[in-house]
C-alpha cells in the first residue's frame, strides 16, 4: 500500500494483521478500516474478519459483507445487511467482512439542513464544515429524504471478478420517494484513494430498519447533521493473499478498465492508450485470460471483456462510480 506524502503528514496511517486488530483503535481512536478499496475494486471479497469480531470496534460505519453480499451499515452499535432484495436484516454475528469502516462515533459538529438539496449541493454544503481538507470525516445525516435511489449488490461466489465487472452485471437500484431514516457516511481525502474511496461515500438505513442501501443519488427535505473528525486510521489487512493485496499490479488493472471501456482491444492498442510497452501489455492481457477476465478472439490479437450477462446501459454508470 503506497501512502502519499501529504497523508503521511495529515493522517496517521497504521497498517496491521487482524490479529492485531484488538486494541489498537484504543490506543489513539480513529477510524479503523477492514482492507483496501484497491483491494475490494480487484475483486478481494473474502471475509477474513467477522461482524462479531468488529462489533467492539465501532458503533458506525459502512462495508459489505463477504462474496459482495449486500450493502453493511452500522448505526448505534447494530449492524444491518440490506441485500440484492432491498430488504434490511441484522447481520449474522458469524458473517465475514471484506470491507468496512467504523468508527466510535464522536461529534464534533452539529447543524441542521432544509431542503430540498439535491445530492450535489448537499456535498457542497458539507465541505463548508470541514475545516481540515487533509482530514477523515464521519457523518451522520438523521431525518427525512427523497428521493432516495439505492443500490445493493447480488451475492458473488469465487472465482471472483473484479467490481466494475460484478456492478455492470449484477447490481441492483431501486429508488422510494420520501423516508425518515439514517445516513451513514464517511469523507476521506483525495490523496487516501489506494486506502478508502475518495470524497463522499454514503450508505443508509430507514428509521424503521427496513430497507436502505448504498446511496446513489439523494435529496435532503430536513436532516439534523453531525460530523466527527479523525486524523487516524486502522487498516486491517486480511490473512490471506497478503502480498497480493500490497502489490496490486497497476497495468493490470488498467488493462481490465481499458478493455472493458473500449468493448475489444489488441496488444498494440492497450500499449497505446496506457502508455506500456507491447510487451507489457500482451502480459496483462494474458494474466487477464488466465483469471477469467478476458476472452481471446481465437488467434486474432484481439481480446474481449469476459461478462457473461453483460448489460451495456449499466457499464458507464459501473465505469463511473470508480
Amino acid at each position: 500500500m503506497s501512502i502519499d506524502a501529504r497523508l503521511a503528514h495529515s493522517i496517521t496511517v497504521q497498517r496491521m494483521r487482524r490479529a492485531d486488530l484488538d486494541g489498537a483503535q484504543e490506543r489513539d481512536g480513529g477510524i479503523v478500516q477492514v482492507s483496501m478499496i484497491e483491494a475490494l475494486l480487484d475483486g478481494c471479497y473474502g471475509g477474513d474478519v467477522t461482524v462479531a469480531e468488529l462489533a467492539g470496534h465501532g458503533d458506525f460505519g459502512l462495508g459489505t459483507l463477504e462474496g459482495l453480499d449486500g450493502e453493511l451499515v452500522v448505526v448505534d452499535g447494530e449492524f444491518w445487511n440490506i441485500n440484492y432484495d432491498g430488504v434490511a436484516r441484522r447481520a449474522p454475528e458469524s458473517a465475514g467482512v471484506p470491507f468496512a469502516a467504523l468508527v466510535n462515533f464522536e461529534a464534533a459538529q452539529h447543524f441542521h439542513l432544509g431542503g430540498p438539496l439535491p445530492m450535489a449541493d448537499l456535498h457542497a454544503e458539507l465541505l463548508t464544515h470541514f475545516p481540515d481538507p487533509d482530514a477523515c470525516y464521519a457523518l451522520r445525516l438523521e431525518g427525512s429524504f427523497g428521493p432516495v435511489t439505492f443500490r445493493s449488490v447480488a451475492r458473488q461466489e469465487p472465482p471472483y471478478r473484479p467490481l466494475v465487472e460484478v456492478l455492470a452485471t449484477d447490481e441492483k437500484q431501486f429508488t422510494v420517494d420520501l423516508l425518515t431514516g439514517t445516513i451513514v457516511g464517511f469523507h476521506f481525502p483525495d490523496m487516501a484513494a489506494e486506502m478508502n474511496q475518495p470524497g463522499f461515500h454514503f450508505h443508509m438505513v430507514t428509521a424503521d430498519r427496513t430497507t436502505g442501501g448504498h446511496v446513489y443519488d439523494v435529496t435532503v427535505q430536513d436532516a439534523e447533521v453531525i460530523v466527527g473528525v479523525s486524523h487516524s486510521v486502522h487498516v486491517a489487512l486480511p490473512e490471506r493473499n497478503l502480498a497480493e493485496v500490497l502489490t496490486l499490479d497497476d497495468t493490470l488493472r488498467r488493462s481490465h478498465l481499458h478493455l472493458v471501456r473500449t468493448g475489444s482491444t489488441t496488444a498494440t492498442g492497450a500499449a497505446a492508450a496506457l502508455g506500456v510497452t507491447v510487451d507489457d501489455a500482451a502480459d496483462a492481457l494474458r494474466r487477464l485470460a488466465n483469471r477469467g477476465m478476458a476472452d481471446p478472439v481465437g488467434d486474432t490479437g484481439v481480446y474481449r471483456p469476459h461478462l457473461a450477462r453483460h448489460r451495456a446501459s449499466q457499464l458507464p454508470t459501473a465505469l463511473d462510480d470508480l
